[in-house]
């Protein structure tokens, strides 16, 4: 483990007890478990478990001496690893090769590249999110935290300090050390790259060199900002991401305070943790597992009721503020109005212009930004186990709804329900112990349309993409019939997340609490279209 990586709280209980030894040495996942996550800010998620389907690829051995000196990568990749690992060694190459060479700048201000660099400090998160925004709503929200206008705001999701801040709620140290899988870039004294050093590694056949290109610092005002890679002189461990999951925590803590632009703020978040691989320092799978990691700790941050009120809290003055704002600039008397006007869940919010083999498409709008989002939820590998199975909804996945002011009508299980349609397929890597969260789409379901039946008791349609979110019951009285009405895929510029059709005979896994009557609202659920700072860094994670 770096020298420098804070160090992740103490696990305490029962979830302790599941990152254990002997679990390093031999820990087989074959299928998804029932989500039974533990609340409250003193217990918090065990993220080896939740990515232990890792260990199917990698067989980790104990780090002898846990010193930055003495660390060392030993560990096997294993036999059915060598596909999946290879996929990430091929991806991670080409999105930083093609990064590195490409000198086009998005709006005339940066490259892909210097994107990277400035993404690579989480000391100015708000510039980040400044961007998913947009130029003028972006502004009043930088405005409003220079001038110590939302206090509330900042303290729940800037903070790095807090300990009850989204930033700090969950961490990665521990999962790194239990995992201790090498990093794609190492650079020695002589600027070798090998990631056999200093340990008892067998890739089982993978290259132990990777053509990673540096990427260089960018200086703004006599100020130097990005990757430091004489970082790298001694073993650092890749897998999850650390910097992902603080860029999620802090991008979807934010979306549970501002719905209304959800969608953008995760799909910015998913941007910064595929920024890490442009600079060529973490893998797709790193950047996925910070996703899962990020996803669960805001969900069960919101769990606890003193985290939700100081989350209703920062929602209402950030709301006042923006509409006191949209309303002297005549941009609106409500927030909704402003967004609509501002067009920052349109063609002026959230947008990048870069494009890779995995997100092959500009983000110009809310339904590229549903793509792009959906394209980083599994980096294009192919399944690792059985796609098509029912959906798996967390309990606490509903929290993240909390805000939403259409779905305030929807009881838990129609909330279930509008996550099970609009979640990706089952199969894909680090699904199976991911206990749903690999899944979750919240870029689509901040963005549905829900239809009830004409009695208002079962979701009968779900249709992501839209530009509010909104809830409406049909007039006809039909609860859905054959199940696959009024889809809109080929408006949102999205697929169907999961590749199956749910309607009919997929009911919904059981998650920990009682789902009776999800499955029969679930039957009638349509198959809709679904997608689913600036400080120089001397020390990454």
């Amino acid at each position: 483990m770096h020298k420098t990586m804070r160090k992740s709280a103490v696990l305490k209980g029962a979830v302790a007890g599941i990152a254990s030894i002997a679990m390093l040495m031999s820990v087989s996942v074959t299928a998804n478990a029932a989500d039974t996550p533990s609340y409250g800010s003193a217990v918090k998620p065990n993220i080896t478990s939740l990515l232990g389907e890792y260990y199917n690829w990698w067989t980790p051995k104990k780090v002898v001496n846990n010193t930055p000196q003495g660390d060392a990568f030993r560990g096997k990749v294993t036999d059915a690893g060598k596909s999946v690992l290879g996929q990430n060694d091929k991806t991670v190459v080409a999105i930083n090769n093609k990064a590195a060479a490409d000198t086009t700048k998005v709006d005339g201000t940066y490259t892909q590249a210097e994107r990277a660099a400035l993404d690579a400090s989480d000391g100015d998160a708000l510039r980040i999110y400044k961007d998913a925004f947009g130029p003028i709503i972006g502004q009043y929200v930088a405005e409003g935290v220079a001038q110590g206008e939302l206090p509330k705001t900042s303290d729940l999701v800037f903070s790095k300090s807090s300990k009850d801040s989204f930033a700090g709620f969950v961490g990665t140290g521990s999962a790194k050390k239990d995992f201790n899988y090498p990093r794609p870039y190492f650079n020695k004294e002589n600027e070798g790259v090998d990631r056999t050093i200093g340990g008892d590694t067998d890739l089982n056949g993978l290259s132990s060199t990777l053509d990673i290109k540096r990427i260089p610092m960018i200086n703004i005002d006599g100020q130097e900002y990005g990757e430091d890679y004489t970082d790298y002189q001694e073993p650092s461990q890749s897998f999850p991401s650390g910097h992902t999951t603080k860029t999620y925590n802090r991008g979807l803590g934010l979306a549970t305070l501002l719905p209304e632009l959800g969608p953008e703020l995760v799909a910015r978040a998913a941007e910064g943790g595929n920024n890490r691989i442009v600079l060529g320092v973490h893998y797709p799978l790193d950047i996925m597992g910070g996703h899962i990691a990020g996803q669960y700790g805001v969900a069960t941050a919101v769990s606890d009721e003193k985290t939700a009120q100081e989350g209703a809290a920062a929602r209402a003055e950030l709301v006042d503020y923006l509409t006191a704002q949209c309303k002297a600039d005549n941009h609106g008397d409500t927030l909704d109005v402003c967004i609509t006007n501002t067009g920052a869940n349109a063609a002026n919010g959230y947008r990048n212009d870069f494009t890779d083999e995995v997100s092959t498409k500009p983000v110009t709008d809310r339904a590229s930004a549903l793509a792009a989002y959906k394209a980083r939820m599994t980096y294009g590998f192919q399944a690792t186990g059985t796609t098509g199975q029912a959906p798996v909804v967390p309990d606490s996945a509903v929290r993240m709804f909390d805000n939403v002011a259409a779905f305030k009508s929807l009881d838990s299980a129609q909330k279930k329900a509008v996550l099970a349609a609009t979640e990706g397929d089952s199969g894909y890597p680090l699904d199976a112990s991911s206990q749903g969260w690999a899944r979750v789409n919240l870029a689509a379901a901040y963005s549905a349309k829900v239809t009830l039946s004409a009695d208002g008791k079962n979701v009968v349609k779900v249709e992501p993409g839209q530009a509010q979110a909104s809830v409406v019951r049909e007039t006809s009285g039909n609860n859905g019939g054959n199940g696959n009405g009024g889809s809109n895929a080929g408006n949102t510029g999205v697929n169907n997340a999961s590749g199956r059709n749910p309607s009919g005979t997929q009911p919904l896994s059981k998650t920990g609490a009682d789902v009776s009557g999800i499955a029969s609202a679930f039957i009638l659920i349509a198959a809709a279209g679904v997608t689913i700072m600036m400080i120089r860094r001397k020390h990454a994670i």
